[in-house]
């Protein structure tokens, strides 16, 4: 059985490859490339990390050729330019200034392991 994985994560982490986890075996996944394995008929997972940054594992059965898409989290991707605009917005006080600044890493923390998504090509 074929699996291929697409990155598309567009212009966040662009210049930095992915580390891809196929069945715990290891390589890069760089922007706009794509990786081909041939996998034997049997429970597959895989999952993508960068830095603190990473996917949930995605598992399925491999019985036939699948095409994976890793995208950036749209939550992941709002949530950091609200926060952003936030924390300027805040930034007329030293005390609003650090408690968005807190407020920012809590939410970046619990957001870090969603931050890319495996979803399945038709």
């Amino acid at each position: 059985m074929r699996v291929t994985i697409i990155r598309n994560t567009g212009f966040f982490g662009m210049g930095s490859p992915l580390t891809l986890k196929v069945n715990h075996q290891k390589s890069l996944l760089s922007n706009q490339k794509q990786a081909v394995f041939e996998l034997p008929n049997q429970p597959v997972e895989i999952q993508v990390s960068f830095f603190l940054l990473k996917s949930q594992p995605y598992q399925f059965q491999a019985n036939q050729d699948q095409t994976l898409e890793v995208t950036m989290n749209p939550a992941f991707v709002l949530i950091y330019l609200l926060l952003f605009g936030l924390l300027f917005v805040l930034s007329q006080g030293l005390g609003a200034f650090l408690a968005g600044l807190v407020l920012y890493f809590l939410i970046m923390y619990r957001l870090c392991s969603r931050a890319y998504l495996i979803k399945e090509v038709p």
